[in-house]
């Protein structure tokens, strides 16, 4: 759904969340010299807050917007290799996908209970013939 925004988006409008007004106008004050990047005030202004407002209409719980990013590479995980997935975040090294995106799957857990009530099952037969 986002890339379909973006792709919608006019030509040099780069972001998703901005109004092509407001872009306009941060980009007006910014010629102007209203608006210096020394002054460290966010020309997305507020940003967080329509996102959680966002999230409440939605009927999603509150979280970060980067919240996305993480689900979407976790969702990833599952059907591309670890490598494929760390280079389609841009890591340039495998240990930060490892440490912040490999979730343990669904299936190993399952995998894992199995082998694990087998392996009661087993302790079980053992200890009765003993």
């Amino acid at each position: 759904m986002l890339a379909r925004i973006q792709a919608d988006q006019p030509a040099g409008y780069p972001y998703i969340f901005l109004p092509t007004q407001r872009y306009d106008h941060i980009q007006y004050r910014r010629q102007t010299g209203e608006l210096q990047n020394h002054h460290r005030v966010c020309p997305v202004n507020n940003f967080t807050r329509v996102w959680l407002k966002i999230l409440h209409h939605a009927g999603v719980r509150p979280g970060e917007f980067h919240d996305l990013r993480r689900t979407c590479l976790t969702n990833w995980l599952g059907k591309l290799s670890p490598y494929e997935v760390m280079h389609l975040a841009g890591h340039s090294d495998f240990e930060t996908t490892q440490r912040f995106y490999l979730a343990v799957s669904t299936d190993l857990v399952e995998k894992a209970r199995v082998a694990s009530h087998a392996n009661l099952d087993f302790g079980t037969r053992l200890s009765r013939a003993c």
